[in-house]
């Protein structure tokens, strides 16, 4: 499962297991106007799969924009693309999400998430 989102149309409950099914991640916008930059903009949310929640990253994605959140095949690494900000990665690291480079498996698997935010046009 892909978590993609425009606007208003992802749904905040959905959850993403991750390959080894230890963690869970969700993708919500920061509501919070504390922060004008960051308001409704995208918070990838880390979770055991018990459902504790461990770690929250706050990108600079906005909601707005098409984008999409989705694990690596293998390992723990999350990968976002957003048509705004482009490609992100974050690896499972002492239970809390850490962006890592982008190297070219994260970029062959952002170009998938593209192509599949295409298709659901």
């Amino acid at each position: 499962m892909v978590l993609i989102g425009c606007g208003r149309m992802m749904n905040p409950t959905e959850r993403v297991s991750s390959p080894s099914g230890t963690f869970v991640v969700a993708a919500i916008p920061n509501e919070s106007k504390a922060d004008p930059g960051k308001y409704r903009c995208i918070r990838i949310i880390l979770e055991h799969r018990n459902g504790n929640s461990l770690s929250a990253v706050q990108t600079g994605a906005s909601d707005g924009q098409k984008w999409a959140v989705e694990w690596m095949p293998t390992g723990e690494v999350v990968v976002l693309q957003s048509s705004d900000i482009g490609t992100q990665a974050f690896i499972v690291q002492s239970n809390a999400l850490v962006q890592i480079p982008i190297m070219a498996e994260i970029e062959a698997q952002a170009k998938k998430l593209i192509d599949a935010n295409m298709e659901n046009r």
